[in-house]
């Protein structure tokens, strides 16, 4: 047998250290920067999102983070700390799928999701989505149990695990159907809707004001996401395609094998994984444009994973030497990948250390009760902001101002002017990106 399922460990081992060392190295996006800078305000100034400062996404990652402040640290080395818990909920995750596939089908779904966040630097970074991927995947694994006395609490934890995914990452909600690809009875299906709602109920419940910001936050994202244009790829992006295109090329060609090996036996399986994928990579799309950001996918790949895995194990029957073979070249040239982006980080100083060395020097030069209008690429975290709308979004012009008009759930947001912020204010740094955050005809 060859060496790629014959020995799986090494694989695993092999492309998982390189992953681990990408993850840690790379400078990843400036939402960990901004999330960070709100569990810092609600952990150290007891202020809350909305109420005292502008936000729209939920507070459960918020909360982890903030757990670096509440054990008296401080500095903008909080950012090791979201990535290495950003890397714990990815391997707790990864975990989960050792029970619920073969040996394999893990190596397939473990091999999918590496390319997918080895390939985008964006996703190699703490956010919100991290924390949902080990609450899916926990749930899928508790829905997948089967006990006769004990049925009803295995079934409200899969419920309560996904309601914890949702909740931390709403587009996760995406995500129902593979619990019902693993089967179920309608009362099954009933316990699993009261588990998910339990966790979230409570939140509602015990945190004041929650309810009426979940919502805001739900609807204020939508219509944010349809406001602006289409990004063009970065440059960052465009370095990564000659990999990105070959893995596309390898991955793309391979499922043609998958089904013609296995279509016929499998018929009804593999025409429902098919459509439920395509159907959700179409939704999530469509939801996101013009912003096709690459974390918006996550909830695809998941599933994408879990699903193409279960395909993949029945190529080994009838095609074991193409299918050993094609996870060699795959797994190796996620490996090279992983390298790539390390060497590139570290090329144009982009790296993790370099930021928070960075951001060190910014905060030390500054007193702590001197506000900042800095955007969350350069962002010292630990400081205040001269606007209550902090950084700004760099991927329009006057988006954020433009944003503040929308109304949601009712709630009518203070009005948005960074011009005249920065006039009444005279903050201590100002970054030279606010031109992105004011209208064309202030610039001059």
């Amino acid at each position: 047998m060859p060496i790629a399922l014959k020995h799986p460990r090494l694989v695993f081992g092999s492309v998982g250290a390189a992953f681990c060392l990408a993850f840690l190295v790379t400078g990843g996006c400036v939402d960990e920067a901004e999330h960070a800078h709100v569990a810092w305000m609600m952990a150290v100034k007891g202020w809350r999102p909305l109420f005292d400062f502008f936000q729209h996404h939920t507070r459960l990652w918020w909360e982890v983070v903030a757990l670096y402040y509440r054990m008296g640290a401080s500095g903008p080395e909080v950012l090791y700390f979201a990535r290495v818990l950003a890397l714990l909920c990815l391997g707790l995750g990864i975990f989960a799928q050792v029970f619920l596939l073969d040996r394999v089908a893990f190596v397939v779904a473990f091999l999918i999701q590496v390319y997918f966040f080895s390939s985008f630097p964006e996703l190699l970074s703490g956010r919100p989505e991290m924390l949902s991927i080990p609450f899916l995947l926990w749930g899928l694994f508790f829905w997948a149990r089967r006990s006769r006395n004990w049925q009803v609490v295995w079934d409200l934890g899969a419920g309560a695990f996904f309601g914890l995914a949702c909740y931390s990452s709403p587009r996760f909600a995406l995500c129902a159907p593979l619990f019902l690809f693993l089967g179920g009875t309608p009362r099954r299906v009933a316990v699993w809707f009261l588990g998910a709602f339990c966790p979230v109920l409570a939140f509602f419940y015990f945190i004041p004001n929650e309810l009426d910001y979940f919502l805001f936050a739900l609807e204020f994202s939508s219509k944010l996401q349809k406001q602006g244009v289409f990004e063009p790829l970065s440059i960052s992006a465009l370095l990564t395609l000659p990999f990105n295109s070959v893995l596309f090329l390898v991955f793309g060609v391979f499922p043609y094998f998958v089904f013609r090996a296995g279509l016929k036996e499998h018929r009804r399986n593999a025409v429902a994984y098919l459509l439920f994928s395509v159907c959700l990579f179409l939704t999530t799309a469509w939801l996101s444009w013009p912003h096709t950001y690459s974390q918006n996918f996550i909830p695809f790949v998941i599933s994408f994973a879990l699903l193409a895995s279960k395909l993949c194990c029945q190529v080994t029957k009838r095609q074991p030497v193409f299918f050993a073979n094609a996870i060699a070249v795959f797994a190796l040239l996620i490996f090279l990948n992983c390298f790539w982006q390390v060497g590139l980080s570290l090329a144009v100083k982009e790296d993790l250390r370099s930021q928070v060395r960075f951001r060190r020097e910014i905060l030390e030069a500054i007193h702590p009760d001197q506000p900042v209008m800095l955007s969350y690429l350069f962002h010292p975290i630990d400081r205040l902001d001269s606007s209550y709308y902090g950084g700004w979004l760099n991927d329009g012009v006057n988006r954020t101002c433009e944003g503040s008009k929308i109304v949601a759930n009712g709630m009518k947001l203070p009005p948005c002017d960074y011009l005249k912020v920065l006039e009444e204010t005279q903050p201590v740094l100002v970054d030279g990106l606010v031109e992105l955050a004011m209208p064309p005809e202030s610039w001059a």
